[in-house]
């Protein structure tokens, strides 16, 4: 087990997922860099590429995490570095539980002065009555997100600030 996923466990059994606990790197000081489409997928969204790019900063001071439709009750999501312009794409899409009402609770939180994700999934689509069962924790690296750990959303909870 890895110093990040012990440190994950340590969090989540303390219930609370901090922002300020994973600090950033430094803000963006210069004009974004174009995107890099050197791969199929980078190719294929382009054009969103281009308009998060003009976009500012809200992860780790210089990326930008963004998040488009698959389908009903699904987002694709990336990270763009906006200093050297490389994407990289999360594995797989995040999905929001059908029989709720929408709670105004995004798909993703992300500050741009820290290294936190919080990505809020379903995992129980036919069994929940809430927008997310689910919230799982990711720490930006400067190259992909690395899963901190997961914790399962009750009727009424919010997510962490």
């Amino acid at each position: 087990m890895s110093l990040v996923q012990c440190v994950g466990i340590v969090w989540l059994l303390a219930g609370a997922w901090s922002f300020a606990a994973f600090p950033g790197e430094p803000p963006l000081r210069q004009p974004p860099a174009a995107p890099v489409l050197d791969s199929a997928i980078a190719r294929k969204y382009t054009s969103l590429l281009l308009t998060e790019a003009a976009q500012p900063p809200n992860l780790s001071g210089h990326y930008r995490v963004f998040s488009w439709g698959c389908g009903t009750n699904c987002v694709n999501w990336a990270v763009l570095d906006l200093v050297t312009g490389r994407a990289w794409f999360a594995p797989s899409a995040l999905t929001s539980c059908p029989r709720a009402e929408p709670d105004g609770t995004p798909y993703i939180e992300s500050r741009s002065d820290s290294a936190l994700l919080l990505a809020h999934d379903c995992r129980e689509p036919l069994k929940s009555e809430v927008a997310f069962d689910e919230q799982v924790a990711y720490r930006w690296d400067g190259t992909r997100a690395t899963e901190l750990g997961r914790e399962r959303l009750a009727a009424g909870r919010r997510t962490m600030q």
